[in-house]
């Protein structure tokens, strides 16, 4: 099954939406219509005695409201700046990087003076012009609801993870390989009375109801395809819960051989929407039990990912109701 543009599409935000291009399968390139300003916090960091009190106005109560987050953009910086001399590749960079410092003038080129980004719809490469027609391209520390909205929190990029391009070079071919290997879930099921497993990829990320966020969720059994989607709201018919149960809707003949469709687990009324639908209580009596006092019930946690060999399956219409 091939998944085109226009399936992708609705879980990127609108303001990426223009002028997308699919280059890859499950990978988009699109222009940035908007480029973020520096931060005060960066300019601040920039200066050779940076000091948390410049970035409050005259008079505020407490002037070192800001020193969280300039000690911990300059922590983040100064790993940036190591993991960049662990690389050991001088030349990924197209400037000098003596100091913690160049690693913010990188980062602050790739998140205001971006040309293009492009995305597996869980990590993002920015791409930025350079003199003579050259290109550079930086990897994201960037996932899942994250993804594309405005660029991630500085520190951004993976000081490990650049590359200068030159002229006459496939820049979107090198994109790709640095978006090789995304994040899957591997999910026991049940096909056609065989057991087996089903790999989950989850892709984009875009606003739903009431705050929560929804993403595409790529399902892939053997050499079937099946697209459904995620919601973070624990009450939504595509939450984590739901989407388990109504496997075969997908795919059919396949049903979830976890912790979803066993007749031992419950959820809690909190578990439930605390988690989105995907963690709740086991209630086998032969299962030792948790004695944390923040379990609440004294029943063990599971995910509605997991599974053990006292599974048994029950449909959805018979699980007892929460538990409280």
């Amino acid at each position: 099954m091939h998944v085109t543009l226009e399936k992708l599409l609705p879980f990127l935000p609108p303001e990426q939406r223009c002028e997308a291009r699919q280059i890859a399968p499950f990978v988009v390139a699109y222009r940035p219509l908007e480029h973020d300003s520096a931060r005060p916090v960066d300019l601040e960091l920039l200066r050779p005695d940076p000091d948390a009190r410049r970035l409050c106005p005259p008079g505020t109560l407490n002037p070192f409201l800001h020193e969280p987050e300039l000690l911990a953009t300059r922590r983040g910086l100064e790993e940036g700046f190591s993991a960049f001399v662990a690389a050991g590749d001088e030349t990924s960079a197209p400037m000098p990087i003596r100091e913690w410092r160049d690693i913010l003038r990188l980062d602050m080129l790739h998140t205001s003076r971006a040309v293009c980004h492009y995305t597996n719809g869980q990590r993002v490469v920015s791409e930025v012009e350079l003199a003579q027609g050259r290109r550079h391209l930086a990897l994201h520390h960037v996932l899942e609801e994250d993804i594309l909205h405005g660029m991630p929190r500085r520190p951004s990029i993976d000081a490990s993870k650049m590359l200068n391009v030159g002229i006459g070079q496939d820049i979107e071919a090198a994109a790709c390989r640095f978006l090789e290997g995304p994040e899957t879930t591997e999910v026991h099921v049940v096909t056609d009375d065989k057991v087996g497993t089903l790999s989950m990829r989850r892709w984009g990320s875009a606003r739903a109801d009431h705050g929560y966020r929804r993403q595409l969720l790529i399902l892939t059994s053997g050499t079937r395809v099946g697209l459904t989607e995620l919601n973070g709201d624990g009450g939504s018919p595509h939450s984590a819960y739901a989407v388990l149960n109504r496997l075969g809707e997908v795919l059919p003949n396949v049903r979830a051989d976890t912790c979803a469709t066993c007749r031992y687990f419950a959820f809690s009324r909190m578990s439930r929407d605390m988690s989105g639908a995907s963690a709740g209580y086991c209630r086998d009596p032969a299962r030792p039990r948790a004695h944390t006092q923040w379990v609440g019930f004294g029943e063990t946690p599971v995910s509605v990912f997991d599974r053990c060999n006292r599974h048994e399956y029950v449909p959805d219409s018979e699980r007892a109701r929460p538990l409280g």
